[in-house]
């Protein structure tokens, strides 16, 4: 029988290796067309993302309908087009009068009311409603002009009323992004800056309460929401910065932390707002977005 010559002595060696107790251990190479089967797990990771959105977008459809302040039935009033006119004090001795039907006054405030249905079903139809305006201090409203309808609707009119100063609105059916204005003049305004109306109006199943706001439907929608989310988002927002801030602390003593505290809520409730404001901003304006696309 033939002797393996010492290339061949030198490759079992390296092939066969101790191991403890004294037994040997022989590696082989696996052949490259040898792969392992994957495991139950490794299956279904790639579609583990997707389950998890699954299970994610029922609790933020929960949440969004928890903060959404924009009901089903629900009706916006806007303030636009203001125009203020006060007359200085100093103007007794000047031949400079602001008068109306033969009144003198020393201020007003000329603006567009806009009564909009912001919801997603109409407001009326076979019963009427009513939506009455009046000034925060019960001073005097006048109507100036017809009432304008957008869009335009033929053979439905709506009546107006004047009554105390105040002035009502009769109204038939709104349908959803429908909305019905009038020129309005308030006399004895005493700031510009302060609304010039306050809105009521009459009973209506489901309704929301209905809030007034200054400018286009939708950017009083959009206020509407940022108002609803700030605080929230201020609270989660200040509480996550002081979380960050104490793990940033761990290493500090008792003292070092206690000394920092002044700083830490100057930090918490200023980054806070901060990204409340910002966050609230974002996502409100994808509410906008959301409750139009709907």
């Amino acid at each position: 029988m033939a002797l393996p010559t010492p290339a061949t002595q030198s490759m079992i060696a390296t092939r066969i290796k101790p191991v403890e107790g004294g037994a040997t251990s022989t590696s082989s190479t696996a052949s490259p067309t040898e792969r392992s089967e994957p495991t139950a797990v490794a299956r279904i990771k790639p579609w583990m993302g997707i389950l998890g959105l699954t299970g994610v977008l029922p609790v933020v459809a929960w949440l969004w309908r928890a903060v959404n302040p924009i009901g089903a039935v629900d009706v916006t009033v806007m303030v636009r087009d203001e125009a203020y006119v006060q007359l200085p004090a100093a103007t007794e001795s000047l031949p400079l009068r602001l008068t109306y039907a033969d009144k003198q006054f020393r201020s007003a405030m000329l603006f567009d009311v806009a009564v909009a249905n912001t919801g997603s079903e109409s407001v009326g139809g076979t019963r009427r409603w009513q939506v009455r305006l009046r000034h925060p201090d019960r001073l005097p409203l006048l109507q100036l002009g017809p009432v304008r309808q957008s869009p335009a609707r033929i053979g439905d009119s709506i009546p107006v009323t004047t009554a105390d100063g105040a002035v009502e609105l009769d109204i038939g059916l709104l349908n959803r992004n429908d909305e019905v204005s009038v020129r309005l003049l308030a006399l004895d305004h005493p700031s510009e800056f302060l609304l010039p109306v306050l809105a009521e109006v009459s009973p209506v199943p489901n309704l929301n309460r209905v809030v007034v706001e200054r400018g286009s439907t939708l950017s009083a929608v959009h206020s509407r929401i940022q108002n609803r989310l700030g605080w929230p988002l201020f609270v989660v927002g200040a509480v996550g910065l002081f979380v960050l801030w104490i793990r940033e602390q761990r290493a500090q003593s008792t003292n070092t932390i206690v000394r920092g505290l002044p700083q830490a809520a100057f930090i918490v409730v200023f980054g806070g707002a901060m990204l409340a404001f910002g966050a609230s901003w974002l996502l409100a304006w994808l509410g906008v977005l959301a409750l139009r696309a709907v």
